[in-house]
């Protein structure tokens, strides 16, 4: 996947062939040069190396980070609607933020290799947004499971004595770092 294209329905079409396409690839460097002029017409080829894993992980990897995006806005744009708010008047703003996060990733990429997550209490302040989307999203009569499943990493960290770190410290939550 890339840019415009999600791993199902009709983006899919608009994008097979063409360099927002990928194709992951890991195993035998050989096989992969030998087969990359086929792997074209797919998408854009990408070797990630001769292990049989990272492949398949990357392309989990962009699944996790679409699907919890679209759970996201769904939540979102559930939370608007029940003030009467169409998704689609709510839809400007869920593209600004979308496009914001990508600010935050270079930093945070360096943040969670380095295993060094410094802040100001980031994580304990967006702990206290998680519960109030949570708390928002239980009054308004919608489910919670999404924002409870992010408050959830929040709490962790939290309660692990990381609540003065950068959010980047969940990536320690998810990895199963902290006790």
């Amino acid at each position: 996947m890339g840019p415009g294209c999600s791993p199902a329905g009709s983006w899919c079409q608009r994008c097979s062939g063409s360099e927002s396409a990928y194709v992951f690839y890991s195993g035998p460097r050989e096989v992969f040069d030998a087969h990359q002029p086929l792997l074209r017409l797919i998408g854009r080829p990408d070797y990630l190396g001769a292990g049989p894993r990272p492949a398949q992980l990357l392309y989990q990897a962009q699944l996790s980070y679409f699907l919890t995006a679209l759970a996201g806005f769904t939540q979102a744009a559930a939370l608007v609607g029940t003030a009467g708010v169409p998704a689609s008047d709510y839809l400007p703003y869920a593209v600004d933020i979308a496009d914001s996060v990508s600010m935050y990733l270079g930093q945070a990429a360096k943040q969670m290799d380095a295993n060094d997550h410094p802040g100001t209490g980031d994580t304990t302040m967006m702990r206290a947004s998680a519960a109030h989307v949570a708390r928002t999203s239980l009054d308004s009569g919608l489910d919670t499971a999404v924002p409870d499943a992010v408050g959830s990493l929040y709490d962790h960290a939290v309660a692990a004595g990381r609540g003065n770190d950068s959010w980047t410290v969940l990536s320690e939550v998810v990895r199963r770092r902290l006790p």
